[in-house]
């Protein structure tokens, strides 16, 4: 495409119409087009980079559709964008390569949710700094996949009934089984010793009395006094007493 005022060839509206052909659209941007593109990708929320990487991203897209691409070099954007003097070395001073690396992150990142339906597709690709624009080619809506439903084939009745009922028996005879086998080795078992039979009378038991004293012979006083009782209430033959050393 040969500009007409200066007669030199306009190598953004020639990139615009082969990426159109390439994405299965005739139809190549037009510079408003992509400029509506730059101020949707501006202005969402989604986009989220400092003051200086939007105007680095302007600079990119105006200086393309003016057909200056071939001056977006590292040299030119750090003293147009990045206001470095004359003596701004791009290989010494990465600032360029820095904020191109983060302007591309967040144009990856606005495609990914805000700008997943946009007409139109900005790049910046790694490694040069001449931004590519090209149109989304319409995506048609999936139809939601039906599932056939599964034929199962259905079991006769009768197999199944006979399926079951073999299950109950073998059941019933594993249990009468391992019912057998116990019985028999209770059967060879020796019986245990008979454990002594509680008393029918009633069974009173008499703890200690507490030492609520001092020294030697408050103490010896409690424990008399815990003999004597359980001597006085031995003697009744109706009642099983027992001391705490039973208890």
């Amino acid at each position: 495409m040969r500009d007409k005022r200066h007669g030199k060839i306009d190598r953004a509206g020639t990139e615009w119409a082969a990426r159109g052909r390439s994405t299965g659209n005739p139809l190549p941007l037009l510079p408003g087009e992509v400029r509506a593109q730059l101020a949707r990708i501006l202005d969402s929320p989604e986009f989220v980079v400092p003051e200086r990487a939007r105007s680095f991203l302007r600079y990119l897209v105006e200086q393309t559709l003016a057909g200056r691409a071939d001056r977006l070099k590292g040299y030119t954007i750090g003293t147009a964008v990045f206001e470095r003097d004359t003596n701004f070395d791009s290989q010494a001073d990465p600032v360029v390569r820095t904020e191109a690396g983060r302007l591309r992150r967040a144009l990856e990142r606005y495609y990914l949710t805000a700008g997943q339906a946009d007409p139109v597709l900005l790049e910046v690709p790694k490694g040069r700094y001449v931004p590519i624009f090209s149109r989304r080619a319409a995506v048609e809506p999936k139809s939601p996949a039906v599932e056939e439903p599964v034929l199962t084939r259905p079991r006769p009745a009768g197999r199944a009934q006979w399926q079951g009922a073999t299950v109950i028996l073998v059941a019933l005879t594993t249990l009468i089984a391992v019912f057998s086998l116990q019985q028999m080795r209770w059967a060879e078992q020796p019986r245990a010793s008979v454990e002594p039979a509680l008393p029918d009378s009633p069974i009173l038991l008499v703890m200690p009395f507490a030492n609520l004293g001092q020294g030697n012979e408050a103490a010896l006083y409690a424990a008399g006094v815990t003999e004597e009782i359980l001597t006085k209430l031995s003697r009744f033959k109706d009642l099983a007493v027992l001391g705490a050393k039973h208890a």
